[in-house]
């Protein structure tokens, strides 16, 4: 089994792919990173454009960061395969996710995944079993890829909270 990192807050698995001399299959629980909260805030988040660069190219590094690459191929891999979601919400936030980086719409707006998702209800304790496996064809999700998310209106702004739902502290 890869080294996984597991984000306790929704229960999404991302590859490790820093080099760890001595670990072997291990599994790192993070309760979340705060910098995408940060994100998350920020007034006018929607309109963004060319006179804030810094902060776009930020919050696109720490995407890159987060999802292993530029490519969401391995991190929705390393969901199928190795999932933790905390609920079926959270993998139908996935699927809904990949829906609007390859179309520019969702299934429901992202204040109502923000409020399904985003609950002070605890984190998953490390021996949370997941009760459903989940699968998708790799033509659903090839293609997914951080650039194609920005090009869609309102796409950085989806970006930042969708990380804020995967990543952030909560």
């Amino acid at each position: 089994m890869p080294n996984l990192i597991v984000w306790a807050s929704g229960g999404y698995t991302t590859f490790d792919t820093s080099l760890r001399p001595g670990y072997v299959d291990y599994h790192d629980w993070r309760s979340g990173d705060e910098q995408v909260n940060d994100f998350a805030i920020t007034p006018s988040l929607e309109i963004i454009d060319k006179t804030h660069p810094e902060l776009i190219l930020e919050i696109v590094k720490k995407a890159v960061q987060l999802f292993g690459s530029n490519n969401l191929y391995s991190f929705v891999q390393a969901n199928l395969l190795y999932n933790r979601f905390k609920s079926d919400l959270h993998w139908e936030f996935l699927k809904d996710t990949i829906q609007f980086i390859k179309t520019g719409k969702r299934s429901m707006s992202m204040s109502t995944w923000q409020s399904l998702l985003v609950l002070p209800n605890g984190k998953l304790s490390k021996t949370h079993s997941p009760k459903t496996t989940y699968s998708m064809n790799p033509s659903e999700y090839s293609g997914a890829t951080i650039q194609k998310w920005l090009t869609q209106d309102n796409g950085l702004a989806d970006l930042t909270y969708s990380m804020r739902i995967i990543f952030g502290r909560y």
